[in-house]
């Protein structure tokens, strides 16, 4: 379909009054009518179809009906006029053989039809639509010049079948249309006055009012052939008056503008309607300037279309309707007491009056995921910017650019006597040109979005001063930034208001915008120009923020020089980019930001694509195809990170962002490139081309799959969100062309066209009759579409691919679109219901004809043998089922009662049972044909026999999905007959049971199948390291057996070399697998959240795990934990937190109501022996959380007090490098999940296990053996032997590189030298260094080894002796993603912790700079340290502690705590002047009870921070120890003592932080802890004891 188009050619607007309450007004927009009811606000009503072969000439309504004239002007045209009612086809006028003028007007008058044409008038009669006569007019002798009949036909009300007829020498004829003759001709007074442009009958009987060529107005008595009135337009009309129409509710003329005598007088070379006073001789009563957009104008090389096509009283009333050329359609109201005689607008409605030169889907933002796919943004040549609603067409509008028209009638362009400067036209006071747009709605704040003081477009944050941002900050901001032609200035638009915005963003260099991008996260814009400057912009306060490349001063060059020399390195060979350089030096034509807020991406002219860092400006990495290509255009695919990149010798470059790596070429446009995008799903890159064609590639097969050929140019497309809809602009259309995507409801072939295969289009119309809906689809004819599709199905099975495995389960090739069609047809038809009953025809014959008499009726399928109706019978076997009577041959039966038929007669001869033509024909089948077929299933042998070959279905293990579809349209529509049977229904039932049966054994069998493929993948992602180097490696690796024990637990063999392998841990990733297992071995868990172990769940799992290895005799040599990471992994680790942070993000979204958890008296068990089964998979409901925060830290606590203490060890840096040294010096095994101890030196010997790879197994497998533990091991100098390398470094190298290459050219690669000796030098030097050199300072005494390891990095930072950054990384809590994080309510005590490590630190420190949550990212902020108020935060700290103390003296430790956190929880609400919880909220943070078992996520939020506060508190003991441990501390140590003793009784995290079952079973052993609930919420809520704290 069509839309924005609302009156986009000259062809007049008709209307008629429908009853007493409205009227309806019909416009051409090509070859449709739109009609629009006026009661509605001009809402649209009705769209015409079929379209008409050849572009509408001329309408007019006629009672409910609307005539259409089309076609005409050569003699190969067709003509013709078609009579449409209420949208609908419902007759043809009979057009004369000789006829092949173009019809330019047409009236209805009595019982006649008149169309006048250039030199003839048709006749015809209304009542039976016959041509009647044509009347020939005698030409002029001088109208050789142009066409004798020049505008203008009327009738009189009291003339009997008379008709007025104006002519290009100014006379108008009388014709009788009944006799065909000439009646009269009216002679001009003034042969000079030109010809006749308009006729229309006044009021006032035998009054005509004529209008010429010289703007010159006569009212004509033409019973008489007197001059009544004649006026002059000369003064008030710029050229040609087309339009005249006099108001006839009596009002509007004389002084008091209550009398009658109102004319008004329009033309297409004006925008001006002018209203005349006819009283008196006649006046101007005034000029409704700009009612449209001016005439097409040249002037300063704008052009835009305007003029006036017709103006319009209704009949009776005070509005005054025009339409323009500017695809425009207005009404206008005259006030009753206003003092002016020029109305005001009442309603409009319009479009582009110019060709769309930009178009694109709007995004949704994350809260209005319904609106996906419903905008359509676009810029066309108009200088305007419009939003489009494909679903309600009402809800279209143009963004404002404030008041233009105002502005415009002060300077006078929209009045020729006000006319004050001839060097301004209206389109300069608008923005130039759209040129280039971007948008992101994530912080766009609707309607309620604040607009700023200032005005549009002002540059109010440009002025001294500050901003004030803060009522934006809370209602959103400006969402879409556009660039124009030949401006400097990027301006910004509100979305939800539908107005411009505040800021008019300046390019750098002051050239021209030439590119515009916006960041997914609404914030920042960014400006390119063509001379080659980027910018970044605050989209809430207006300011710069950056620039690329970032302008340094020479001291701060010169000191990042020093600082960071490696990020001036370019990574891809031996050039630097150094800070200030890599700018663009040509014009930028895409700009793109990851959504990540990591890079820009840009690219230019130069033929460059440029990798910038968001946060410095800096160049990362470039690639330079010039002189080969220069880019005019990109596209940008985020969630594949592809870039598409237009080039100037006509192909589309795809690069992988991650690899900066060519990946796709596509060839084959044949002239300039104007536009291309991506699919929905990134398999597609469609474009458009100035050769007139659109094309398709298929992204993985690089093949052209679609093509065709359209009338005019496409200029702009965008692909919707949805898959839906392709949108389209084209050169000579003021309108978008929506086509649907055939691939949602139909196969579609992905085979390679050729050129001589591409087809021609016709562009949809607004009717969409051209492309065809799923729905349409759905709903044909089924004996049309059985047959197409039946085709359809015959070449898909031919092309179908067999079952591999009987384990498998194959789904069918029928579209998923059909089947989803099939599952909501009630729905379906419910909302398509007509609203209103049929309508009899007005009038019938008495007498109807019999279906025998003749050929007066015709049928559209003769009856045969096989259509006709059986009669009916006494027999009583007709009683019987369909099923039941094998021997009678009914006509009547169907295609599908036949097959069931043979199916159950081969299910109870015993044969084989084969259900493969009853389920092809069904799957055949429309939605609705397969509907009717399953409801008319009437007897219970039927239902029988049809779920039984569902069930032989099935176990065929094939067409899952289908036999799924059926049986639930099934049971829905016999579900009642089954519930409500009795003895009679056994064989129904039995075959239900085996239903059942086989339904739960498939359902488990699929979800098995799932599940393991879900796990393989997430083991594969779950490896850290380098991606698919372990699948590479996966054939050389071997199963071995590490140990095994009897049944009395002596191992039976102990000269294994396997088993006697000692094996050295990695544990970090021991505790994460601990936890994967334990997570997918939860049993009744609802959701993510609710099946999280507990922290002593996982100690627990750790210790059991363990000791499970030592019972199988393996030996655990070392458990090493990182206790420091460097420099190098800050990336990592920050792009780690951003992925915790987008799955909270996406997991609120699926539960934005909150969370269902479990009783706390029935928390799922988890068996420990589950640890050591197969790996099992984790359910998808139970995945997108992220892992617990303190798992590491618990884990630790567990094994500092178990048997392993004394081989764990926390190290003064990677854990990764201290395993490859263990096993290197005791050539053992390294058990860990990291795919990078392939890389490390490990030793001749030494081997890696994941483990996901190790299992305990029970019996059976090695006889006399009660377990065994097997692995699958990685030997890397075995196998990089075997593959004739050194090692694996440079097989990694190049893997990590380029991991689109496959195995083999890796190994290739590897073995020659390196193309980039320094990039690779780099990558080496992570995996060279022993630790027993290693080169991060630590101090002289290592702290205490089970401390947390994010305080064992800090104190290493803050004991080193260089001068360098001190980094926290706060671990990520799981709290509500929407508020602020919840690390904020402990601040204070963690500040304190920090100034306590700085203040008996003997290096002078800086600043501290924590790295956590701020809103929807993952920020620093910078902690100032002073120690001059060290002594009264720490007594403010403990006489508030003690105060909880005293108050709660016999609760045991945790509750205490838990309850001080709650305190201190609702202390920093209420000195930070905010909301509290409520009582009832903390009610249940204390006993753990939530409504309908649901937690808030303002529940959630005070769970996080409350453990935010428990967990500094833990910091602050831990330093407090190991300050008192380490430092020699004096005098000073009296504050750590006092601390140190208030915090002596912390328990461990495990106890610390319990779950809410252990909590909950804590409150139960506490005696009267029921009846103190209302005192501890009481003392909760009156923190008194924290006045003196801040």
């Amino acid at each position: 379909m069509t839309v924005g188009l609302v009156s986009a050619t000259s062809v007049p607007f008709t209307s008629i009054p429908l009853g007493k309450t409205t009227f309806q007004i019909t416009t051409s927009v090509g070859r449709c009518l739109h009609t629009y009811d006026l009661r509605r606000g001009l809402n649209l009503v009705f769209i015409s179809r079929p379209q008409t072969p050849a572009p509408i000439t001329a309408t007019v309504a006629w009672k409910e009906r609307v005539l259409a004239a089309w076609g005409g002007g050569t003699i190969r045209d067709e003509t013709g006029v078609w009579i449409f009612q209420r949208g609908k086809q419902c007759s043809v006028l009979e057009i004369p053989p000789a006829s092949v003028e173009t019809i330019k007007e047409i009236i209805v008058f009595g019982s006649w039809i008149v169309a006048r044409c250039s030199t003839r008038i048709e006749v015809w009669k209304s009542d039976n639509y016959e041509h009647y006569t044509t009347i020939t007019p005698v030409a002029w002798r001088n109208a050789a010049t142009g066409d004798p009949l020049s505008g203008g036909i009327c009738n009189m009300p009291t003339f009997l079948n008379k008709i007025l007829v104006g002519k290009s020498d100014g006379s108008v004829d009388i014709w009788n249309v009944s006799t065909g003759k000439l009646v009269y001709t009216i002679l001009s007074s003034d042969l000079s006055s030109g010809a006749v442009t308009a006729l229309q009958p006044t009021p006032a009987l035998a009054l005509v009012a004529i209008a010429r060529a010289n703007s010159s107005i006569t009212i004509q008595d033409i019973r008489t052939d007197k001059n009544i009135m004649r006026l002059d337009a000369r003064n008030v009309h710029a050229a040609n008056i087309s339009s005249i129409s006099f108001r006839t509710d009596g009002h509007g003329a004389g002084e008091d503008g209550q009398e009658p005598g109102v004319m008004a007088t329009a033309g297409t070379d004006s925008s001006d309607v002018t209203l005349w006073d006819l009283n008196n001789e006649g006046r101007v009563a005034g000029i409704l300037h700009g009612a449209h957009n001016p005439p097409s104008s040249t002037h300063k090389g704008l052009s835009v279309s305007g003029g006036i096509s017709k103006v319009e009283f209704l009949p009776g009333q005070d509005v005054m309707v025009t339409s323009g050329l500017d695809n425009a359609l207005k009404t206008w109201i005259f006030d009753a007491n206003s003092l002016s005689a020029v109305p005001r607008i009442l309603h409009c409605r319009s479009g582009h009056a110019a060709p769309i030169t930009k178009l694109a889907f709007m995004p949704t933002n994350s809260e209005d995921a319904d609106a996906t796919g419903k905008w359509v943004l676009s810029a066309g040549k108009d200088q305007s910017l419009w939003g489009w609603s494909i679903r309600r067409d009402g809800q279209s509008s143009e963004l404002s650019q404030g008041p233009v028209r105002k502005k415009a009638k002060k300077l006078g362009l929209l009045g020729k006597s006000l006319e004050v400067d001839s060097s301004i036209s209206l389109e300069e006071l608008k923005a130039p040109e759209i040129t280039c747009f971007a948008c992101s709605l994530n912080r766009d704040g609707g309607m309620g979005a604040a607009p700023g003081a200032g005005g549009i477009w002002a540059n109010v944050a440009s002025k001294k001063g500050t901003t004030d941002t803060s009522e934006n900050g809370l209602t959103g901001w400006e969402s879409i930034v556009t660039g124009h032609r030949g401006d400097k200035y990027a301006r910004t638009w509100f979305w939800g208001r539908k107005r411009a915005g505040r800021w008019a963003f300046e390019t750098a260099d002051s050239t021209e915008v030439s590119s515009v991008a916006v960041s997914s996260c609404g914030t920042f814009a960014l400006v390119a120009s063509t001379g080659g400057s980027i910018s970044m912009f605050n989209l809430q306060s207006g300011i710069l923020r950056q620039r690329f490349p970032a302008p340094l001063t020479p001291a701060q060059a010169q000191r990042l020089k020093l600082a960071q020399p490696d990020t001036l390195e370019h990574h891809a060979g031996t050039s630097r980019f150094r800070a200030g350089e890599g700018r663009h030096r040509r014009a930028v034509t895409g700009l793109m930001v990851d959504p990540l807020n990591r890079t820009v991406i840009s690219c230019g002219l130069d033929g460059k694509i440029k990798f910038w860092d968001f946060q410095t400006g800096m160049l990362r990495d470039e690639i330079d195809w010039s002189p080969m290509a220069a880019i005019t255009a990109s596209q940008y695919y985020k969630a594949s990170d592809l870039v598409a990149l237009g080039c100037d010798d006509l192909s589309i470059r795809i690069i992988d962002v991650e690899t900066k790596k060519l990946v796709r070429e596509l060839w084959g446009c044949l002239g300039q490139i104007s536009d291309f995008c991506f699919s929905n799903d990134g398999r597609w890159i469609v474009s458009a081309s100035m050769d007139s064609v659109i094309r398709v590639w298929d992204l993985p097969t690089s093949h052209l799959i679609n093509a065709f050929w359209v009338e005019s140019p496409c200029t702009a497309l965008a692909f919707s969100d949805t898959g839906e809809y392709l949108a389209t602009a084209h050169a000579d259309s003021v309108g978008i062309n929506l086509w649907n995507n055939r691939t949602l409801f139909t196969h579609v072939p992905t085979r390679m066209i050729k050129e001589d295969e591409i087809i021609e289009a016709t562009l949809p119309t607004t009717s969409g009759e051209s492309g065809q809906g799923l729905l349409n689809a759905a709903f044909e004819q089924s004996d049309v579409e059985t047959e197409d599709d039946e085709d359809l199905f015959a070449e898909n099975q031919a092309s179908a691919i067999h079952t591999l495995s009987n384990d498998l389960v194959t789904l069918s090739l029928v579209p998923k679109a059909r089947w989803q069609t099939l599952l909501h047809l009630s729905e379906i038809k419910a909302r398509n219901k007509p609203i209103e009953p049929p309508k009899a025809p007005e009038k019938a014959p008495f007498f109807l004809p019999s279906l025998t008499s003749g050929d007066s009726i015709r049928q559209s399928k003769p009856l045969t043998n096989d259509t006709a109706v059986p009669k009916q019978s006494s027999n009583p076997s007709n009683a019987l089922s369909r099923i039941s009577r094998p021997s009678l041959v009914s006509s009547s039966r169907s295609q599908f009662t036949i097959l069931l038929h043979t199916f159950a007669t081969s299910v109870s001869q015993q044969q084989q049972e084969d259900p493969e033509p009853l389920v092809s024909h069904l799957a055949a089948l429309a939605p609705a044909a397969a509907d009717i077929e399953i409801r008319s299933l009437a007897s219970l042998d039927e239902m029988a026999g049809f779920v039984q070959a569902l069930t032989a279905r099935l176990k065929q293990k094939k067409d899952y999905e289908l036999v799924q579809t059926w049986m639930s349209v099934f049971l829905r529509c016999h579900g009642r007959e089954i519930i409500g049977g009795g003895e009679e229904m056994e064989a129904l039932t039995e075959a239900l049971k085996e239903w059942r049966e086989e339904q739960g054994k498939e359902g488990k069998r699929l979800g098995e199948l799932v599940g393991y493929c879900s796990g393989v993948l997430g083991w594969l992602r779950s490896l850290m390291g380098i991606p698919r180097l372990v699948g590479h490696l996966q054939p050389y690796a071997t199963d071995v057996t590490l140990g095994y024990k009897d049944d009395k637990g002596r191992r039976t063999s102990d000269n294994d070399p396997a088993g006697s392998s000692s094996v050295v841990i990695d544990g970090p990733g021991l505790a994460y697998h601990i936890y994967y297992r334990l997570v997918a071995n939860t049993a009744r868990s609802l959701n993510a959240f609710d099946a999280a172990p507990s922290y002593q769940e996982i100690g627990t799992g750790v210790t059991t795990y363990l000791a499970g290895l030592k019972a199988h005799q393996v030996q655990i040599k070392h458990i090493y934990f990182d206790g420091y990471l460097p420099k190098r992994k800050r990336d990592i680790r920050l792009a780690r937190l951003e992925s915790y942070l987008n799955n909270l993000v996406k997991f609120q979204k699926q539960h934005p109501k909150g969370l269902q958890v479990s009783k706390c008296t029935s928390r799922p068990s988890r068996d420990a022996s589950e640890l050591f089964a197969s790996s099992p998979s984790i359910s998808p409901t139970l995945r997108g959380m992220p892992a617990p925060p303190f798992l590491v830290p618990a884990v630790l606590d567990a094994l500092a007090n178990s048997e392993y203490a004394s081989i764990t060890e926390l190290v003064p840096g990677e854990a990764d490098i201290y395993c490859a040294s263990a096993a290197k010096g005791s050539d053992g095994l390294v058990l860990t999940g990291d795919s990078d101890m392939l890389v490390h030196n490990i030793g001749k010997h030494g081997a890696v296990v994941f483990f996901n790879n190790l299992e305990f197994k029970r019996s059976g497998e090695s006889p006399g053996h009660d377990s065994v533990v097997t692995a699958n091991i990685f030997h890397p100098a075995e196998i990089a032997q075997r593959l004739g390398l050194p090692n694996l470094q440079r097989l990694a190298y190049e893997v990590k590189v380029d991991p689109t290459i496959g195995f083999s050219e890796a190994t290739r690669r590897a073995r020659e030298p390196s193309k980039n000796p320094a990039r690779l030098r780099v990558f080496l030097e992570e995996y060279e260094i022993d630790p027993l050199t290693f080169t991060v300072p630590v101090p002289s005494q290592h702290p205490n080894p089970f401390l947390d390891p994010r305080l064992s990095e800090l104190i290493l930072q803050l004991s080193s002796t260089e001068n360098q950054e001190v980094h926290v990384y706060l671990p990520f809590l799981i709290d509500d993603p929407s508020r602020s994080s919840a690390w904020g309510i402990s601040s204070a005590i963690r500040y304190l912790t920090y100034n306590l490590l700085c203040f008996y630190n003997p290096n002078p420190m800086g600043d501290i700079t924590e790295i956590s949550r701020k809103g929807f990212r993952i920020l620093p902020s910078a902690i100032p340290l002073s120690s001059s108020s060290i002594s009264n935060e720490v007594e403010a700290l403990t006489s508030y502690m003690q105060e909880t103390q005293e108050h709660l003296p016999n609760l045991m430790p945790t509750l205490r705590y838990r309850i001080f956190a709650l305190r201190e929880t609702y202390r920093w609400y209420i000195t930070s002047d905010r909301n509290p919880p409520s009582q009832s909220i903390i009610v249940c943070a204390l006993t753990c009870e939530y409504p309908k078992s649901t937690m808030t996520w303002e529940d959630i939020h005070l769970e996080a921070q409350i453990q935010a506060v428990l967990y500094a508190l833990r910091m602050m003991k831990q330093s407090v120890t190991c300050l008192l441990t380490l430092r020699s501390i004096h005098s000073k140590a009296g504050v750590l003592k006092d601390l140190n003793e208030m915090l002596e009784d912390l328990p461990s995290l495990s106890e610390l932080i319990p779950s809410r079952g252990e909590l909950a079973m804590l409150y139960n052993a506490t005696p009267g802890f029921d009846q103190m609930q209302t005192s501890i919420v009481a003392f909760v809520s009156n923190p008194t004891g924290g006045n003196g704290r801040e």
